[in-house]
């Protein structure tokens, strides 16, 4: 819980700054696959998020620095897995869904091309907190649990936005997410990949 204090507190410091700040406001929503041992049993989803950044501009390059709030929910790809348990028996698994909640801090590295062209490579740093479960059967035991778990996440970022004008644009983005299992591993994975193409919103304010 301490890294989640700290996060908090170097996100507000950043996006907390003097009345004369140039700020960015970004809604996002990408399509996020997993990979590894998630592929397998969970279905690609939608996946929302809010950057909140201070902007500063010099000549051909913009810097953003702020916070990042996301939400992702996988589901699993059937109501029920199959294992065997013998060479006559078998059990089954069922999946509840798979959520995310995410809080990063985000930074961005614009290369303005021309009025209305820009590129841009970034990278997300945070923490994802992490719930699932699973009940598994079969004819000689029964197991069911939830799970709750603590991910420090790093996530790269390339994309190219169109500006409509100074104030609004609109910007096209791949991510690839390495998330961290903290604590105790258990049998589950120690990372985690997950990678995202999606699309963005940018309402910017304060800029010359």
């Amino acid at each position: 819980m301490k890294a989640i204090y700290a996060l908090t507190i170097v996100v507000i410091m950043i996006t907390v700054g003097p009345a004369c700040a140039q700020w960015e406001f970004t809604p996002q929503v990408a399509f996020e696959q997993p990979y590894r041992d998630l592929k397998w049993i969970y279905n690609p989803t939608q996946t929302y998020g809010l950057v909140i950044s201070k902007t500063d501009k010099y000549k051909k390059k913009r810097e953003a620095y702020g916070g990042s709030l996301g939400y992702s929910r996988f589901t699993a790809k059937q109501d029920l897995f199959y294992y065997p348990v013998n060479e006559n028996e078998f059990g089954t698994i069922k999946y509840d869904d798979y959520f995310i909640y995410k809080l990063d801090f985000s930074a961005r590295r614009d290369f303005i091309v021309s009025k209305h062209f820009e590129l841009f490579i970034g990278v997300e740093v945070g923490y994802h907190y992490v719930k699932y479960g699973y009940a598994a059967k079969d004819p000689y035991s029964d197991d069911a649990g939830t799970f709750i778990q603590s991910h420090g996440a790093l996530a790269p970022k390339t994309g190219i936005t169109y500006a409509f004008n100074k104030n609004i644009s609109a910007s096209l983005q791949t991510r690839f997410t390495a998330a961290l299992l903290l604590g105790e591993t258990n049998n589950d994975e120690v990372i985690s990949l997950f990678w995202s193409n999606g699309v963005s919103l940018n309402f910017r304010f304060g800029e010359k």
